[in-house]
């Protein structure tokens, strides 16, 4: 019998990039500014490296006048940030748990209703490794990678 890898996700760290969703009554609350219509995931796993690469295209209307949007992206390394014409965007990212902003400063200052699509290239950076303890591996978050072992 042959074994194969498997890699088992959490539906929270495959939609990681998505607007802040902070309590209002957190300190460190983000204003919602967007409203997300829809999110398109082209994710590719791979295994030499245990990670997860992929492009985000999220669809959204702005809620007031924005012109930057900030989201939620801890342990993702971002590649680019285009509109869903072509055009490169400016961003900055911390990539951590300490600063897991994603701040995306679009071409223009976008009107509430209009719609908009942003592309977002990345790959995941949290090594999950296994723990015999806890299903969700280390932490619970993103991505585990199982090999087969010489006893399955």
């Amino acid at each position: 019998m042959r074994t194969r890898p498997v890699a088992l996700a959490s539906c929270a760290a495959l939609l990681a990039l998505a607007p802040a969703p902070h309590p209002a009554s957190a300190p460190d609350a983000r204003p919602r500014r967007i409203d997300i219509r829809h999110l398109a995931l082209d994710l590719r796993l791979n295994w030499a490296q245990s990670r997860v690469e992929g492009t985000a295209t999220l669809t959204f209307t702005p809620l007031r006048p924005t012109r930057v949007i900030t989201l939620d992206a801890a342990f993702l390394a971002i590649a680019r940030v285009t509109l869903g014409r072509g055009t490169s965007l400016e961003f900055t990212n911390g990539g951590t748990a300490d600063d897991d902003a994603l701040r995306i400063t679009l071409d223009r200052t976008y009107a509430p209703g209009e719609s908009i699509d942003v592309q977002i290239a990345y790959h995941s950076t949290w090594v999950n490794h296994a723990d015999p303890n806890a299903l969700g591996g280390s932490n619970g978050k993103g991505v585990r990678f199982f090999q087969p072992t010489t006893t399955e």
